[in-house]
């Protein structure tokens, strides 16, 4: 039996009156598709196909039950097209899901797949595993033609081709070569990525240098996290950089005071006097400049 995402089934049908558990069987069928954008045709076909299989089986029962079935889950532009198929088309699942499916742009979009390494790129917030499920199904429609051992590196290419370079790199570097490999080493990168952001963004709050307190943002972000680490390695490497100035500077007025070019304060050496030039001061006070005639004898 069939019911829609409206009707439920009674809790505990099919267990009194001496009724089969199998009898009260029911499958839920997708809910109707109308042909706007915000569904993809071909996921709500293979919904359809996986809910009437269920029961149907495979084979040409399943098609025709399909066939059967197709319309009453149409709506709105979706129906209409169907309605305006030829009775053949009608009797025909994939003959009316090849027709729907050009009509509202799944042969566009399987074009565009086709000739665009990037035309499926992983979504913001998008998990992993629905990335790797959608991908998985884009090249099984796009390339019917490939065989298992190219159909295979065709998802490895397109999954690593939509995933940010941090995560393609690792996936590189981890020596990954089909789809499953990359899937459990993006999803352990993407989990340690987490857990460093966590661990290091609480303690952040601020941090104290030189007598002061310097603010850090709180970050939510790898990236700008490493901008501050970045930022913070700057000013301690320029703060290094004038305490070397000011020893340089304090060596260098030790060695003028040593030399008598400062006498304001007492030198540094064992002379004991204000500069070192002190001891010669009177020699130079009683000596001759060499420019100046002796004096005359009287």
């Amino acid at each position: 039996m069939w019911f829609s995402d409206e009707e439920r089934p009674k809790p505990g049908a099919g267990r009194s009156g001496g009724h089969s558990p199998r009898a009260d069987f029911r499958i839920c069928l997708p809910a109707p598709f109308s042909g706007d954008d915000s569904q993809s045709f071909l996921s709500w076909a293979r919904q359809l196909e996986v809910a009437v299989g269920a029961t149907a089986g495979s084979g040409e029962a399943c098609e025709d039950e399909l066939a059967r079935i197709l319309p009453t889950q149409l709506s709105s532009a979706a129906f209409l097209l169907w309605d305006s198929l030829t009775d053949l088309a009608k009797a025909d699942y994939n003959t009316a899901k090849e027709k729907l499916g050009a009509a509202f742009g799944q042969r566009q979009a399987l074009e565009r797949f086709r000739t665009s390494l990037s035309a499926r790129t992983r979504a913001a917030g998008e998990s992993l595993q629905v990335y790797a499920a959608d991908v998985s199904r884009l090249v099984v429609a796009a390339f019917p033609q490939y065989g298992d051992a190219a159909q295979r590196e065709e998802k490895f290419r397109r999954f690593l081709a939509g995933l940010d370079p941090g995560l393609k790199a690792k996936c590189l570097e981890q020596g990954a070569t089909d789809l499953e490999e990359a899937l459990i080493v993006a999803e352990r990168c993407e989990n340690e990525r987490e857990a460093l952001q966590r661990d290091c963004v609480a303690p952040l709050s601020r941090i104290s240098c030189a007598g002061g307190e310097l603010k850090v943002q709180s970050v939510s972000a790898t990236d700008e996290l490493r901008k501050v680490m970045n930022q913070l390695t700057n000013d301690m490497h320029h703060m290094r950089m004038e305490m070397k100035e000011l020893s340089d500077d304090n060596k260098r007025l030790r060695d003028a005071r040593c030399r008598g070019e400062l006498t304001a304060t007492r030198c540094g050496c064992t002379c004991g006097r204000r500069g070192c030039q002190a001891r010669g001061a009177p020699e130079r006070h009683h000596s001759r400049s060499p420019d100046r005639e002796p004096p005359r004898s009287q």
